[in-house]
């Protein structure tokens, strides 16, 4: 089984694929993934805590072609939600009881906390974040280094989909805005 759980940029990946917020990512519980009454796709129920709502979205799923080949790394988001979930499962038993049932889950390496399993902050995803991209000489395009943070990651997600959709209605729906002039705005 795994000991630790190593942070790394590919615990950003639902944020970039999904457009949900940084914080309702990282507080996903087990249960988040569900079935989809369709059956190619899956459904991530995520909660806001700020609107004291949840969102539902439909996400695609693995096709029987798809499961004939091995992967290293899940190509679908819901796959990689249950690959997250099996990793971390071995720390479930050490997590405290409100920590428990969330997938973002790690053992703590240094100071203080060292040995204890706690949950996934934005600062630690943050933290890891910034590891990578110095580990990775990552650069902008001044040449500087790249200034990256999982709050970052969701106006990309909605920049990109508008510029492959032109419709802010899309957008809106993607981000879970309640208007249309909340999205235009970001």
């Amino acid at each position: 089984t795994t000991e630790i759980y190593t942070l790394s940029l590919h615990d950003a990946l639902p944020i970039c694929t999904t457009g949900r917020n940084p914080q309702s990512i990282l507080e996903l519980r087990r249960d988040s993934l569900q079935d989809h009454p369709l059956p190619d796709r899956d459904l991530l129920v995520t909660y806001k805590r700020r609107g004291n709502s949840t969102h539902a979205t439909s996400l695609s799923k693995e096709t029987q072609e798809e499961l004939h080949h091995v992967k290293e790394i899940p190509a679908h988001i819901g796959d990689y939600i249950r690959t997250l979930c099996e990793f971390t499962a071995p720390l479930f038993a050490e997590a405290n009881d409100t920590d428990r049932e969330l997938v973002f889950l790690w053992r703590v390496t240094k100071g203080l906390r060292h040995g204890q399993v706690i949950r996934l902050s934005p600062k630690n995803a943050n933290h890891a974040i910034n590891t990578f991209v110095r580990r990775h000489t990552l650069l902008d395009d001044r040449g500087q280094r790249l200034m990256l943070n999982a709050a970052r990651l969701r106006p990309t997600f909605g920049h990109e989909l508008y510029r492959r959709t032109r419709d802010i209605r899309s957008v809106q729906q993607a981000l879970g805005h309640v208007n249309a002039g909340t999205t235009a705005r970001h």
